[in-house]
């Protein structure tokens, strides 16, 4: 079974379509923060219900159907009231019936997939130099993302990995970022795919919102 293990798409449809486009996979792991930022939520969301994606919750997901942006900075605060207002009844439903985390079988190994951390599923950010100060659950394997910086690394026997973002790359490669999971042969991959940065700060621009949202995207921070 190869799984592509993706996060923090943050309503990117031009970057994920890119990265489904390129990689080769028999399932999808999307491990939070599927929609905020950009402009298409809704989009998104149709193409992960599609693939039959396993997908847990994110900040921005929980943010998005609660309302409550009091941990945000005021320009994620604005893209969360966007979203809500764009997102469809079904779109909704779809974020309100994700789990905070997930433990599935993929192949032969045992995985586990959550957005923050173990111990604070939706708002921990477990960075690589502190990936290692978390206490794992006892699994082959270990997903998440929030930080938007990919990297992987070993705890005790699990393999701890994040796929990076997405939608909105913070590791100063403005390429979308995933990773591809092979079980039989026990290896991750991570992955870049370049995708039309252009069309999207176009679309932003149409609305007036390219200046933060559409600047990080060129330069991935």
């Amino acid at each position: 079974m190869r799984a592509l293990v993706i996060s923090d798409i943050h309503s990117n449809i031009v970057a994920l379509e890119s990265v489904i486009e390129a990689a080769e996979f028999d399932c999808v792991l999307a491990c939070g923060d599927i929609v905020g930022y950009y402009l298409w939520p809704n989009e998104v969301i149709d193409c992960l219900r599609s693939l039959g994606a396993t997908c847990v919750l994110g900040n921005h997901d929980y943010a998005s159907i609660t309302g409550d942006t009091s941990y945000f900075n005021p320009v994620a605060a604005e893209a969360v009231q966007r979203t809500r207002a764009t997102l469809s009844p079904v779109s909704i439903e779809f974020l309100r019936s994700l789990p905070k985390s997930v433990t599935i079988e993929i192949g032969t190994k045992t995985v586990g997939v959550c957005h923050g951390s173990p111990r604070d599923p939706l708002f921990e950010y477990v960075y690589p130099e502190l990936v290692r100060d978390i206490t794992f659950p006892s699994v082959n394997y270990f997903f998440m993302g929030h930080t938007h910086i990919p990297f992987s690394a070993r705890v005790g026997s699990t393999t701890v990995a994040n796929p990076g973002s997405v939608g909105q790359p913070r590791d100063g490669d403005p390429r979308a970022s995933a990773l591809l999971f092979d079980s039989e042969r026990d290896l991750i991959s991570h992955v870049r795919v370049r995708y039309d940065i252009a069309k999207v700060r176009a679309a932003l621009a149409k609305k007036g919102l390219d200046g933060l949202l559409g600047a990080r995207l060129s330069v991935g921070r």
